[in-house]
């Protein structure tokens, strides 16, 4: 029996990161089953947990602004055990110039047919880890790629995630709400997004294998809600169309409750329409900017400040819970940009549920990272915790600003300003819920 032990980097001070499980490693669960006989793979939160269990292999996943704690959990593991410890996700995958030391070696891109490589070689049925792809690897002083792993075209072959191996420590229960994937990437390439290059090309989950998923859960659990964490659920429309169709025909209508992330350009009154038939509670979607010319500069493509304001009108006036989100501090923004990104805010304030707003964080793998380089504004040996995207917990003396319009402090008042519109328009959306 080979044992694995998964885990991920996470700050266990932050509300937002306690959210929702790590559903990409209940994916590399139920996919290392379905390969492989005889594996005991189980989720640890904690390194003497996972030491505990005398695992064979260790996989911490983890972003860029966990990799300080990634580091700390590698490190205690290896005062433990002797099992390598690899590093996963989009940090690594993004920026594998570096492999923090506590690390023996790391998986680039999707890890599911990687990690079932790796169980092979410590069973001793792979020889040489350099002959298996997607790897970074430790040769002396040096580090090696071996060859870049395929994606998974056919995203159907992979069972659904074990949330069941997640635990129940979330703060969302499944009995109440599930996180979903029903794709992975974008058919778009906006300039500050680093999951377009992360998943390389769009690919989805065909419409029965996210139904079938669905109903899986409900009948498990009883769960309602079902909250679809996609960069894009309504990429292709024909898969969405098709996804309607079996919602509705299979009575899931009555059932449960989707919500989704879309693209401004992408709405049409007929498709605001089809999410009313659907129930869907929330719609999520960048807005970005309240500035066309911001919206051009990072590559929002198709998207102006008034196909924003259309989406808003429509989804408002079919009756669903409206969020959107804005990124304040492009390389050459003005002031003048940023008031109007607040003035959209304040214009809508009684047609949204809820906003999200961060500072533009150029994130390694995105455009932005290599002028941050170019700068000096970042490096591969930097404080990685300086990508802090929660508002509340960032610092900020030393998060990589790439503003070069305004100040520190001023773009700093502008988010200040942006929370406390937060504030108003969830207390007045909760207010308009009272009232119906």
């Amino acid at each position: 029996m080979t044992k694995v032990a998964l885990m991920l980097a996470f700050d266990r001070k932050s509300h937002f990161q306690w959210h929702h499980p790590p559903l990409a490693l209940g994916y590399l669960a139920s996919n290392l089953r379905a390969r492989l006989t005889d594996v005991d793979v189980r989720f640890f939160l904690t390194a003497e947990d996972a030491a505990r269990f005398q695992p064979d292999l260790v996989g911490i996943s983890s972003v860029t602004q966990n990799i300080p704690i990634a580091v700390a959990l590698a490190r205690a593991l290896k005062s433990r055990i002797e099992a390598p410890v690899v590093l996963g996700g989009i940090h690594v995958s993004l920026a594998p110039q570096r492999l923090p030391a506590p690390f023996d070696l790391a998986v680039l891109g999707e890890g599911e047919q990687t990690l079932v490589d790796l169980v092979r070689w410590r069973r001793g049925e792979i020889d040489d880890l350099r002959t298996i792809p997607g790897l970074l690897l430790r040769e002396g002083d040096h580090l090696v790629q071996t060859p870049p792993r395929e994606p998974v075209f056919d995203l159907d072959e992979i069972p659904f995630p074990d949330v069941e191996l997640l635990g129940r420590n979330w703060e969302v229960d499944y009995h109440d709400r599930m996180l979903m994937y029903s794709s992975r990437g974008c058919p778009y390439k906006c300039a500050y997004c680093c999951g377009t290059r992360f998943w390389r090309t769009y690919r989805a989950f065909s419409p029965e294998y996210v139904i079938r998923e669905i109903e899986s859960r409900h009948a498990q659990f009883g769960t309602r809600w079902f909250d679809f964490w996609d960069d894009l659920f309504i990429g292709d429309e024909k898969r969405f169309g098709r996804f309607a169709e079996m919602f509705l025909e299979r009575g899931l209508r009555e059932k449960v409750v989707p919500a989704f992330s879309v693209r401004a350009n992408l709405i049409t009154p007929e498709r605001a329409q089809m999410f009313k038939r659907l129930g869907v509670e929330n719609v999520n979607f960048g807005a970005e900017s309240g500035s066309d010319r911001v919206l051009v500069a990072c590559n929002k493509t198709g998207v102006t400040v008034e196909t924003n304001q259309r989406a808003v009108d429509l989804l408002n006036d079919a009756g669903c819970m409206v969020n959107c989100s804005f990124v304040f501090g492009f390389p050459d923004e003005t002031a003048r940009e940023m008031e109007a990104t607040l003035a959209f805010i304040e214009h809508n304030k009684n047609k949204l549920a809820d906003i999200g707003y961060f500072p533009l964080l150029p994130f390694p793998g995105t455009l932005y990272w290599d002028l941050a380089l170019g700068r000096g504004a970042a490096s591969l040996d930097m404080d990685w915790s300086a990508f802090e995207m929660n508002y509340s917990e960032l610092d900020w003396d030393k998060f990589p600003m790439l503003a070069e319009k305004v100040s520190r402090s001023e773009l700093r008042s502008f988010l200040d300003r942006a929370n406390q519109l937060r504030n108003e328009i969830v207390a007045l959306h909760l207010q308009r819920r009272q009232n119906t």
